[in-house]
């Protein structure tokens, strides 16, 4: 059987996947790995968890141990609703939410819904490697809005919007991770949030805008979502895997009811309803207040690791290096000497340092060579941050005295 010939035009479409690259790192014990962005286990407060898995088979086991509604078992919904009017101040009720298997998952319903092939889809210069595959494999046409510290350029955003406009090229949607970006670590700034928010709305562009990190930020007050600004107009999804746990593959989406029940619809196609005991279990977990307090002890983690990789960052990579100062969530993002192409060093940084990290090129849709690179501090161990960094340091002379092949 020749199965290249019965592949669907979208796998093509799709191209390289470079996450089984990044997780299998982290099974090798020899490698400090900085490529992939998961949460650090010693945030999972194990007893509690342990407290609410006990109270569910105490309580609620049968049910939970079948089908749910397809929207998300009610008591979640409403607590979700509850939760981003006051995290994000949006204005929402149990039918403006929908329960997913993660943020991801309400990624790939709102693409199906609204992604015919061929449509135009805005995104950041550089986004999220997951978020870009999914547009693909919608089989969208990509065009990227650049970024400084302060976030999306809104300026040149209005010029790209303009130059579709006359082409009679109108964008389905915009996708931002407004806050601590993936993989840049930047936060939009508060005086742009506006801004674009009536940028989109003028041009009647939807906003779809993902939280994943909003929450777990460093120093500073949270910024409104951009979404509370055009919540008419706006897709808002966000996780409970970096704020419980990414086992229990829960997230949400708020929208309005319209655009929640197409989503709902698209989901009974795949996996019909999210989890029902993982359900109960973060409702549980949530409804005693234990949500806050995780994320309070999970930042004080996370804001020690970046300022240790921070202060290694100094000490041994290039001088002509710069790099961002993430105020919050997993990343930073460094960006190296012209010289140094990061998708090249990567395997022998691997191989002969023992030090792994995420390539630029993999956060571009175009997939451009680049001396950027993505580091994620949340997972690795703070004992083996300044050694990991040391590595990379070493690679990366290595990569500029190696002669060209």
């Amino acid at each position: 059987m020749d199965w290249e010939e019965l592949f669907a035009d979208r796998v093509e479409a799709i191209g390289v996947s470079d996450l089984d690259g990044l997780f299998a790192l982290i099974e090798k014990p020899e490698v400090i790995s900085f490529a992939a962005g998961v949460p650090c286990a010693s945030s999972y407060p194990i007893d509690r968890i342990k407290a609410v898995v006990d109270h569910t088979f105490a309580t609620d086991i049968v049910q939970a141990l079948g089908y749910g509604a397809d929207r998300g078992w009610s008591p979640l919904r409403e607590w979700v609703a509850e939760h981003v009017g006051t995290v994000e101040g949006l204005s929402a009720g149990k039918d403006n939410i929908l329960i997913t298997s993660g943020s991801l998952h309400a990624f790939d319903l709102i693409s199906k819904i609204l992604i015919s092939p061929g449509d135009t889809v805005l995104v950041e210069e550089p986004s999220y490697l997951a978020a870009i595959q999914t547009l693909r494999s919608y089989q969208a046409q990509i065009v990227s809005i650049p970024m400084d510290d302060g976030g999306v350029d809104v300026g040149r955003m209005e010029g790209i919007l303009n130059v579709l406009k006359r082409s009679r090229i109108k964008p389905k949607f915009f996708y931002t991770i407004s806050s601590f970006q993936n993989p840049t670590g930047i936060t939009l700034s508060g005086e742009r949030r506006p801004r674009l928010a009536e940028l989109l709305r003028s041009h009647r562009v939807v906003l779809v805008e993902d939280n994943t990190y909003g929450e777990l930020y460093f120093e500073g007050e949270p910024l409104p979502s951009v979404s509370s600004y055009m919540p008419e107009g706006a897709i808002y999804m966000g996780t409970f895997s970096k704020i419980f746990a990414p086992g229990v593959r829960l997230g949400w989406a708020v929208a309005h009811p319209q655009v929640i029940d197409k989503m709902a619809i698209g989901m009974q196609c795949t996996d019909q309803c999210p989890n029902s005991f993982t359900q109960r279990i973060v409702y549980e977990y949530a409804r005693r207040g234990w949500i806050g307090e995780q994320v309070s002890r999970a930042t004080k983690i996370y804001k020690r690791k970046r300022d240790l990789m921070l202060k290694a960052l100094k000490k041994h990579l290039p001088s002509e290096a710069d790099w961002t100062v993430p105020r919050g969530g997993f990343f930073l993002w460094v960006r190296l000497p012209k010289d140094v192409d990061t998708y090249t060093m990567f395997k022998p940084a691997v191989e002969e340092e023992l030090v792994a990290y995420a390539a630029g090129s993999s956060f571009y849709p175009d997939r451009r060579r680049t001396s950027e690179l993505r580091l994620a501090y949340s997972q690795v161990q703070p004992e083996l941050i300044e050694e990991g960094i040391s590595r990379l340091g070493r690679a990366i002379e290595k990569h500029r005295t190696r002669p060209s092949p």
